[in-house]
């Protein structure tokens, strides 16, 4: 399909289309509804990515999945139930404290005690006089459930961590985003109060300002006068989306060490690669100027081969000239003093042109292999 394409961009368009397609219609593929819903976010977060990517991501948690269930089979019950323990008491002081450390309020204002502790204490009310009016924890009649004498009352203050923190056994909703089983909650713990056990799986709990009903059935709970909705349930899609996170920012932290260790050894490379060029730098002006000496050299020795020419010239006209006066025999003697000491001029000449062209090769090459 990209090959039809007319241009480039094209091409790349028309593969985001197929890829896209592709996810959809795996999507859409599995029966499932929580694994359907974690491959759209898997899509939503891959814009943009080939199929293969988000393939790979579904892999992986699916993977994160199996061993997380096979670690929670192998696992002890009694060490599952001490790790919900903890959990719950951990919970607890984040929910309930907010309704724990408030004070009792009488006509809007602060009166410095508790509600258990308070004098001025909530008169019956006046529908427990109606006739008709039954219990449903003595069946008496003339009160309501709140008002029973005979309802059961455990203090929580008195008991210790692990039956208080037993009464109440899920997490929040609003903790659990993103599990990928059922929506699950921990568990709550209550600090202050009191635990009223009614009838069937009422349970009324007392704090310092308000009273909570909770409705218990089966899996779900229910919170009046919270709006506090909890469902009960293994919270280990939870657990393998925490160990996932925990792997990632592992490999983060140390790709960020690997990285600014790489950076330590580029930064060092780099000041030795300067410290190198500044030293060829130096070394090309020392050889820059000695080629200029050089080219001086040269043109000394012109000059100096110009004045051997006309020190020539003028030595052959001097010698025509003693040739008429000189006797021959003279002549010859002074020919040769005059041949010989030229020779040797000569020759001596030839040797410091042939050590001033070899100088020249030498810098050159030097400067060649320094740029």
């Amino acid at each position: 399909m990209e090959k039809a394409a007319a241009t480039e961009a094209e091409g790349r368009a028309l593969a985001l289309l197929r890829d896209t397609a592709l996810k959809y219609q795996f999507i859409e593929g599995v029966q499932e509804q929580s694994v359907r819903r974690e491959l759209r976010r898997i899509a939503f977060h891959s814009a943009g990515k080939p199929f293969h990517h988000m393939r790979n991501e579904a892999l992986c948690l699916l993977d994160d999945e199996q061993q997380c269930a096979s670690e929670g089979q192998d696992s002890s019950p009694v060490n599952s139930r001490l790790l919900e323990i903890a959990q719950m008491q951990q919970q607890l002081q984040t929910q309930v404290m907010q309704l724990v450390s408030q004070q009792c309020q009488t006509a809007g204002q602060m009166q410095g005690h508790f509600i258990k502790e308070c004098p001025k204490k909530r008169a019956p009310s006046k529908r427990c006089n109606c006739g008709g009016t039954s219990c449903f924890h003595c069946k008496q009649e003339g009160h309501f459930v709140r008002d029973c004498p005979q309802k059961k009352c455990v203090d929580v203050r008195s008991r210790g961590p692990e039956q208080s923190s037993a009464q109440v056994t899920h997490l929040a909703t609003d903790q659990i985003d993103g599990a990928l089983s059922k929506e699950v909650t921990e568990r709550l713990g209550i600090a202050e109060g009191r635990i009223v056990e009614l009838e069937g799986r009422l349970l009324e709990v007392q704090l310092r300002q308000q009273v909570v009903s909770l409705q218990v059935d089966q899996e779900q709970m229910r919170v009046q006068g919270e709006e506090l909705h909890m469902v009960a349930n293994e919270n280990l899609g939870l657990a393998a989306r925490l160990h996932k996170a925990n792997v990632e920012i592992s490999t983060l932290r140390f790709s960020v060490e690997s990285a600014r260790a790489d950076a330590v050894v580029a930064r060092s490379k780099n000041a030795q690669l300067i410290n190198q060029l500044k030293g060829n730098q130096v070394e090309c002006g020392v050889l820059v100027k000695q080629l200029g000496e050089l080219e001086e050299l040269t043109e000394q020795k012109s000059q100096f081969s110009e004045q051997v020419a006309e020190l020539q010239c003028h030595m052959s006209t001097v010698g025509k000239k003693r040739e008429a006066t000189v006797c021959p025999r003279e002549a010859t003697r002074v020919d040769v003093e005059l041949f010989q000491s030229e020779a040797e001029r000569l020759k001596y000449e030839r040797c410091e042109l042939t050590v001033s062209r070899k100088h020249r090769h030498w810098l050159h090459g030097c400067v060649e292999t320094t740029t």
